[in-house]
């Protein structure tokens, strides 16, 4: 048969498409660490905490620690937290959650060794065939919606996929998910970037969900500012969010040299410590509100 024909003859099969799917891990984690080691690696960055503490920029943020029984220094912004305190927020903090999509055969479930996958995002230059390496543009964003939407791989829809630079900064964020709504059914994710952008995110995924009650349908990845800090944009985002009961993935920024001590050990004490200070921060907020370890 010549290739010609054997093209044909594949383009012809009746090929059955790929259908979206839950995926479950079904192997058990490979173990690097003994649990002896597990724990050492804990207390220290219980001893971060305790000890060292952590930047918290912003008012709010600092008043419910103060609240919560932290030793917090107002005027240096900064914040103490008890080991005591994390281990009673880490008992309200859902291991398992259902992440709501617009479409109910979307809807992605966190926890329970589900594996869960979608774009990547903060990409600042895209590049195709026929235009080469450029600055991203509203249409580059919507074509990349396209495309997660089709792949049945991918089970988160929008994110910040390219910067849309041709859109005002202040009003991107609602673009990308105006886009996102029209152009995917899957669950939404939007910039918890402050208390502005993340009230216009809720309010416009109340609208399309008649209302939250609570049940996630929209989340975000909230940087921690290492080393030890978590800035004012990121703490209204992650307010915002845990307040109306929505995901935030908690994530430390660190590479070991800069962000973070040399060494692995301290680089993870560290990256856990900073991870755990957000945990706890949502569950003092709101009981309950799913968070991921980012």
């Amino acid at each position: 048969m010549s290739r010609r024909r054997q093209r044909q003859a594949r383009s012809s099969a009746n090929v059955p498409p790929i259908m979206f799917q839950r995926l479950q891990n079904r192997w058990s984690p490979y173990e690097i660490l003994d649990p002896a080691q597990l724990d050492s690696l804990h207390d220290a960055s219980m001893t971060i905490l305790e000890d060292i503490g952590l930047d918290f920029m912003d008012a709010e943020a600092l008043s419910i620690w103060a609240a919560a029984g932290a030793r917090v220094d107002h005027k240096a912004q900064h914040v103490w937290i008890d080991r005591g305190l994390v281990a009673a927020a880490l008992t309200t903090a859902p291991s398992s959650f259902t992440w709501r999509a617009r479409n109910p055969a979307h809807d992605v479930h966190i926890g329970d060794n589900e594996i869960a996958f979608g774009p990547p995002g903060g990409m600042v230059y895209i590049s195709d065939l026929d235009n080469g390496r450029r600055p991203g543009r509203m249409a580059d964003y919507e074509n990349l919606l396209r495309l997660t939407q089709l792949c049945p791989h991918l089970h988160f829809g929008p994110w910040e996929q390219v910067t849309a630079h041709d859109v005002p900064v202040n009003v991107r964020h609602l673009h990308r998910l105006r886009a996102g709504i029209q152009l995917t059914d899957k669950a939404l994710m939007e910039a918890a970037h402050g208390r502005i952008i993340t009230a216009d995110n809720l309010a416009i995924a109340s609208l399309l969900f008649g209302g939250l009650d609570g049940s996630p349908v929209i989340g975000d990845v909230i940087n921690v500012n290492s080393p030890l800090r978590f800035d004012e944009r990121m703490l209204g985002g992650l307010i915002n969010y845990a307040r109306a009961g929505q995901v935030t993935f908690i994530t430390p920024f660190i590479l070991a040299g800069a962000m973070a001590p040399l060494t692995m050990a301290a680089a993870l004490a560290q990256q856990n410590a900073e991870a755990l200070a957000g945990i706890t921060l949502t569950q003092l907020v709101r009981p309950g509100a799913p968070v991921i370890y980012g």
